[in-house]
């Protein structure tokens, strides 16, 4: 089963984007106006600092609370051994994966942008990224927010750093950094934040506060429409979640996943719901899905639906799952995202 819009950007090129994370220190001359008092940013959520207008789809991960769960902690040091992440944060000035708050990165027609809460140092974060940038220009600092372009390689970065607690990268056309921007500082009354605007308000609230969500944004045309046995033909839009679950026992503790659809599925909500639940079981029996132990859940898959949405809901072991993602990627977490 395919659950997942076209990217702007592969996931492959959004995740490469956290290895060019960076900020800039502003200057403590007395004489500047950013000393000037001013009103907190507003960052309780980073991923409400990404826009909803233009967006394809997006991936919140709150990366320190899965970390600290028990029933997470050692299927993702099986994906990625704390190693790799030391050595991941020692390369990019401290920026430590397992500590953050929250990463998002959303995709939208002709931008990426990548949003990183988390307590960080600014000069070593800056000295790291622009020791591989071939150019830093437009440094400005104004509002509590840093900012700055470079060229890394043959493209060029906005990069942007909110007080000392967020970094904002921003690849292709600009758009979505700016209108984060004027997010965190209040200034967007009228415009909505991804996931404060249908339609993946109605697919966030069904799916709950996840500390791993992902979501994109119909319609579904050309190959995609046929995904998910052609109910992604329907859909306006697709959310899918994972979280611990209080189901199995021992190092075979469970991650609950719901994937929902919406769409104005109307008399024929039920059908649509048995023919979710097949899609599942074409994509369980696939190797892949073998391999990770989708064919072999813990408790469902059970689906659902009304004339809004459909959901399915299954419970699959953690180790198994992380197992099979790490024999599928085989790789550092430099190597999975790609820097």
């Amino acid at each position: 089963m395919s659950s997942a819009a076209p990217p702007a950007v592969s996931r492959r090129a959004a995740f490469r984007m956290l290895a060019a994370l960076a900020a800039c220190r502003p200057s403590l001359d007395a004489r500047s106006p950013i000393e000037a008092p001013r009103e907190r940013l507003m960052i309780d959520s980073a991923v409400d600092l990404a826009p909803a207008a233009g967006l394809e789809w997006l991936a919140e991960v709150r990366c320190r609370e899965l970390i600290a769960d028990p029933v997470t902690r050692a299927p993702i040091g099986v994906v990625v051994p704390d190693a790799g992440f030391r050595t991941f944060a020692d390369r990019r000035g401290g920026l430590d994966l397992r500590t953050a708050e929250e990463l998002v990165v959303a995709g939208y027609r002709r931008s990426t942008l990548a949003l990183l809460r988390t307590r960080f140092e600014p000069s070593r974060v800056e000295a790291a990224a622009t020791s591989s940038a071939v150019e830093v220009s437009e440094r400005t600092a104004e509002h509590d927010i840093v900012r700055f372009s470079m060229t890394v390689g043959d493209h060029a970065e906005r990069v942007a750093l909110f007080g000392g607690s967020l970094v904002a990268l921003e690849r292709g056309e600009p758009g979505p950094l700016r209108a984060a921007e004027y997010f965190a500082e209040g200034r967007l009354r009228r415009s909505h934040p991804a996931l404060h605007a249908e339609p993946l308000l109605a697919a966030a609230a069904l799916l709950g506060p996840a500390p791993l969500r992902i979501f994109a944004a119909g319609p579904f045309e050309g190959k995609w429409a046929a995904g998910a046995a052609g109910l992604l033909g329907g859909a306006t839009a697709v959310g899918a979640s994972m979280q611990p679950s209080t189901q199995g026992t021992g190092a075979g503790r469970g991650l609950a996943v719901r994937i929902v659809l919406l769409g104005g599925w109307g008399d024929d909500a039920a059908k649509a719901a048995d023919r979710l639940r097949s899609a599942y079981g074409v994509l369980a029996a696939d190797p892949l899905g073998r391999l990770t132990g989708l064919d072999q859940p813990i408790d469902g898959p059970r689906t659902s639906g009304d004339a809004g949405a459909l959901c399915l809901d299954v419970t699959v072991d953690a180790m198994t799952l992380a197992r099979g993602l790490r024999a599928a990627t085989g790789g550092t977490l430099d190597e999975i995202i790609g820097s």
